[in-house]
């Protein structure tokens, strides 16, 4: 079997048998601010779209199959140069899940999509729960849509608000904050509503003229959620691109 059959079904083998995990409609094409600045992608409220806006493909694929954006690699080089405009419809509401299995299918289909999967050793944090106990709250709505908000707060210092989460999500989004993969080693099981509040990892020289109450993330982790980051070496998935196709607009 051939490099290229056999990355194509490294990706099919990722994705459902059922079609039905597919959007019923979507449209995809070139962001009018393609080249300026950073875009924005995730489900809409409702669970029924999901929209990315001047976006380029590396970020989608890590976003699809929940890495950190160096764990994806190889490809031709506009996947990092051209952005895109996704709105696509989901044929009933759908859990984030569903959501992210239906987003690798739309790139598989309208980007051909195909990649391999390789194992690195290398430095990553594990999330552990402190031994006095995780400081979670329940959802305030039970059985609601995932939801995760970041945003800046005073200088250097970043917002999470987490509803419905589970911990290897929180996980994820920490990884995209740190400098290496972060891994869920917590054992808990469920989905928490949160509040983080920690300050982005800057220059020590920085750090000195900061309030003392800007806690850094390692820090905010203990003290506000009962959380650990600990330091280890380990195996880091990375997903090697092996072809990817401009998608015919529409």
């Amino acid at each position: 079997m051939g490099r290229a059959a056999a990355s194509a079904m490294c990706v099919l083998a990722a994705l459902p048998a059922a079609r039905a995990q597919a959007f019923e409609a979507a449209s995809i094409k070139l962001s009018a601010g393609s080249g300026r600045g950073g875009g924005r992608s995730g489900p809409a409220p409702g669970g029924e779209r999901y929209q990315a806006s001047n976006t380029f493909l590396r970020l989608l694929i890590a976003e699809a199959y929940r890495v950190r954006f160096d764990q994806v690699t190889g490809g031709p080089d506009w996947i990092d140069r051209d952005r895109f405009d996704i709105n696509a419809k989901a044929e009933r509401p759908s859990q984030n899940p569903e959501l992210r299995i239906m987003l690798q299918h739309l790139l598989a289909d309208r980007f051909q999509l195909r990649f391999h999967r390789e194992t690195k050793t290398m430095p990553v944090y594990e999330l552990t729960a402190e031994k006095t106990g995780a400081k979670l709250r329940p959802p305030e709505a039970p059985n609601a849509d995932l939801a995760f908000e970041q945003s800046p707060g005073a200088p250097h210092e970043v917002k999470m608000k987490g509803r419905s989460v589970p911990m290897d999500y929180l996980a994820w989004r920490l990884s995209r904050v740190l400098d290496r993969p972060v891994a869920d080693r917590t054992s808990i099981a469920g989905a928490y509503d949160f509040d983080l509040h920690f300050i982005e990892e800057v220059a020590p020289e920085i750090v000195e003229r900061l309030p003392s109450t800007h806690p850094t993330i390692f820090e905010a982790l203990r003290d506000q959620l009962g959380l650990r980051l600990e330091s280890r070496r380990g195996p880091v998935e990375i997903l090697v691109i092996d072809r990817a196709v401009r998608p015919e607009e529409n």
